[in-house]
């Protein structure tokens, strides 16, 4: 599944070059995937697309950043 999302990713990147991505792949269900989240918002995220079966952790971190849509 992140396979054929990255490929969507890069298809987007290249009718948008201006758009700058981020791709993280193999993130363990830990605490890691909230730890990742909120690492975005101060690096500039605007838009998180989550793609696991970690929504429970992204909760948090869109609850504490509401000026990115996740």
């Amino acid at each position: 599944m992140a396979y054929a999302h990255d490929l969507g990713r890069k298809a987007v990147v290249a009718v948008c070059p201006a758009l700058k991505t981020v791709f993280v792949g193999n993130v363990p269900h830990s605490a890691d995937p909230s730890r990742i989240y909120r690492q975005f918002v101060p690096d500039g995220a605007q838009m998180v697309f989550e793609n696991s079966n970690d929504g429970d952790f992204i909760y948090d971190v869109a609850a504490r950043a509401p000026e990115v849509a996740f």
